[in-house]
Parts: C-alpha cells; sequence; structure tokens
C-alpha cells in the first residue's frame, strides 16, 4: 500500500503525487491520458475577466473559471481535460453554460459503469461515463440527438506544448 503515485514515461517521472491529485489535476498531457477515461481539447484563451475564462477549443466556445494564479493570459494555447465522468447528459437541451450537441456512437458497459462515445455536430469524439442508473432516464439511441455539458469548474487547464 502507499500514499503516493510515480507516473513514468521512458524513464523519466512525470508526475508524484496522490492518487486522487493524479486523476483530478494531471501535470501534463501524457498523465491526462494515461489516467482515467479523459477528454483532451486543444484551445486559444480568447478572454479573461471576472473570474472566468474564454477559450476557442476543437468543439467550439467555452467558458470555465479561470486560475487564480494568473497562469494563462489571452492568445495562451491550452489542453483543456475534462473527465468522462464529470460530462453531464441530457436528452434535451438544458440551456447550460458549456452544452453542445451530439449523437452517440456507441455503448461500452464496464460493470455498474456506462462508458459512451459521442460524436459533437462538428465531427469531435467525447467520451462520457455514467452509472446505469443515470442513464436510464435517457433514451439512448443511435438515431437520436442528445446534449453534454460540464460545470465551470469541471475542465483542468495545461500549457499546450508547441
Amino acid at each position: 500500500m502507499t500514499d503516493r503515485v510515480i507516473i513514468m514515461s521512458k524513464g523519466r517521472i512525470e508526475q508524484i503525487a496522490t492518487a486522487q491529485e493524479i486523476f483530478r489535476r494531471r501535470a501534463n498531457r501524457f498523465v491526462a491520458e494515461f489516467v482515467g477515461s479523459n477528454n483532451i481539447l486543444d484551445g486559444s484563451v480568447t478572454a479573461i475577466e471576472d473570474g472566468s475564462m474564454v477559450v476557442d477549443t476543437n468543439i467550439g466556445t467555452v467558458t470555465v473559471n479561470a486560475p487564480q494564479n494568473d497562469e494563462f493570459k489571452v492568445d495562451d494555447h491550452v489542453e483543456m481535460v475534462i473527465s468522462a465522468d464529470k460530462i453531464e447528459l441530457s436528452a434535451q437541451p438544458t440551456g447550460s453554460t458549456n452544452e453542445f450537441r451530439c449523437s452517440l456512437i456507441s455503448e461500452e458497459f464496464i460493470g455498474s459503469i456506462i462508458g459512451l462515445l459521442v460524436e459533437t455536430t462538428n465531427g469531435f469524439e467525447i467520451k462520457i461515463q455514467k452509472p446505469h442508473h443515470e442513464l436510464e432516464l435517457h433514451n439512448l439511441t443511435e438515431e437520436g440527438t442528445l446534449w453534454f455539458s460540464w460545470k465551470l469548474d469541471t475542465p483542468y487547464l495545461l500549457p499546450r506544448k508547441s
């Protein structure tokens, strides 16, 4: 048993932290891809104001809580990491910030969790994970339209490497 985890790549330490810290606050893209089911969107910061940041991404314009440390500036390139289990799904639009239309591509049953792969209207694929009981409310069909969204504090931003 351990209280700290080391993630390594090619003999190089990428991150040392608790399991929870690694799962929710990845140090870089390698760790984000290695740990959990994450969606990684490339983007550029277009505005920062009143504690929020606007980022143009692969799927469209999104708003997130601005980090408190002023790490990012307008025109910075970022990688936005969104955990698949933090994405909400709806059969109807809810008017939420960061809400996008999508269609179901596939479902994978993983014990009590369902892993969904959806496609945005511009062809970008997003992974979503939900417990069975949450998805019983939705009529999931490959012909149907769905909407996904996340809260402003859900994404974790990393500086994008050139």
